[in-house]
């Protein structure tokens, strides 16, 4: 089972996998104990886009730094370099790097899946939730 990683800062924390996605039960993003997000995964081509780096992985001050491939449907291993970086304190941020590593142009879907279980709570407290 992959190691649960844990980013705090003030009254809001994460509670992630060892690549930074948001799949299992318990993970999420809280704030005051309320979750705000359920689920925030990062695939390529359909399959997870970054493989844990054991000894790679930071979590300092409400940041989780990490880089790295898997092969991912049809692409070879390290073929694409990925920086994710997140920033957790008044919210999350997460910002993405994606290079190719080869001397080919390559072709692949990249998706970010984002889930939250406030929707009901939200809609009887009149808020709506928006991505930025």
């Amino acid at each position: 089972m992959p190691e649960q990683l844990r980013i705090l800062e003030g009254a809001t924390f994460c509670i992630c996998d060892d690549v930074g996605d948001l799949q299992r039960h318990g993970e999420g993003l809280f704030t005051e104990d309320t979750r705000f997000l359920s689920r925030f995964r990062l695939t390529i081509n359909g399959q997870a886009a970054v493989a844990p780096l054991v000894g790679q992985d930071r979590v300092l001050l409400g940041r989780l730094l990490h880089a790295g491939t898997r092969s991912s449907g049809g692409l070879e291993q390290d073929v694409l370099s990925i920086r994710r970086e997140r920033f957790v304190g008044d919210g999350m941020q997460d910002l993405f790097a994606v290079q190719n590593q080869g001397m080919q142009p390559i072709e692949f879907d990249l998706e970010l899946e984002v889930g939250h279980g406030l929707r009901g709570h939200l809609r009887r407290q009149g808020l709506r939730l928006r991505a930025r």
